[in-house]
């Protein structure tokens, strides 16, 4: 019978170990993907449903697993395994991919378990959304997670051994690329805090007439740096540039002190 093994990664490469109590507030260990290995085939879900040899997912994506579960054996032949992605294809599409409510893990839970007979996703990694969006900074912050997600490409050259290829009227493809989101460049973007230049005073800052939209801050203001930073992260539009730019004032241009105050 098949061996099946779920392959667990942590695309943030440690930093959400390291910086989420920081910046989100709560702790968070890993920002896990997860893909489900079959005799050493791949089965992931990304912009759609995709399969590729394991030791070619993890050198093409410059990625390695940060524990392999073994899950057991699987009655289930490829035939049944094929049938069984071909009628569940509609539920795993690049329209219906939602990066924290219907995700690769959601896949790897109910590939296992609907298909496969076997224990699901550990709930540990099925309930981290639902720990970040609770976090003081989660329900902000989740928007931009969105927006940011990259589809899979579907542009890829085959793997270099031989995988059995899906039907054609399915919709499983390979990719050479891991894409999802990057969360290892958003957590770099919220690192990157330059050292703060002496303090100054906090600077009355009047709000903007009621016509007019808030304005960035002029070239000569302080902090703008780390004013077109917040702004990325969409705290002017969520927020507005006045109370942004006061938070930066009041933290002498901290990014952590003035998300901390932006929270409040």
């Amino acid at each position: 019978m098949p061996t099946v093994q779920l392959a667990i990664y942590d695309i943030s490469g440690g930093l959400a170990r390291s910086l989420s109590l920081q910046f989100v507030g709560t702790q968070i260990d890993l920002i896990p993907h997860t893909g489900v290995i079959i005799d050493g085939i791949e089965h992931f879900f990304g912009g759609g449903l995709q399969r590729q040899h394991h030791a070619t997912f993890t050198s093409s994506h410059g990625i390695r697993p940060v524990e392999v579960k073994e899950m057991g054996a699987t009655s289930k032949s490829s035939v049944e395994i094929d049938q069984w992605l071909r009628a569940n294809d509609h539920r795993f599409t690049m329209s219906t991919y939602n990066l924290l409510s219907h995700n690769c893990n959601n896949f790897s839970h109910a590939f296992l378990t609907e298909c496969l007979g076997l224990e699901g996703v550990p709930a540990y990694i099925l309930n981290i959304p639902s720990q970040f969006l609770q976090s003081p900074m989660g329900a902000m912050v989740a928007p931009m997670l969105q927006n940011m997600y990259q589809p899979f490409s579907a542009s890829v050259s085959q793997p270099s051994v031989n995988v059995p290829p899906p039907p054609s009227h399915a919709s499983l493809s390979t990719s050479s690329t891991i894409n999802g989101i990057d969360f290892s460049s958003l957590i770099n973007n919220f690192q990157q805090q330059q050292p703060p230049p002496a303090p100054v005073a906090p600077l009355p800052v009047a709000p903007p007439p009621a016509a007019a939209p808030p304005a960035a801050p002029a070239p000569g203001d302080p902090y703008r740096e780390q004013f077109e930073t917040l702004e990325q992260m969409g705290f002017v539009d969520q927020l507005g540039a006045p109370r942004v730019k006061s938070a930066l004032l009041q933290s002498c241009g901290d990014l952590a002190g003035a998300i901390d105050i932006l929270g409040e």
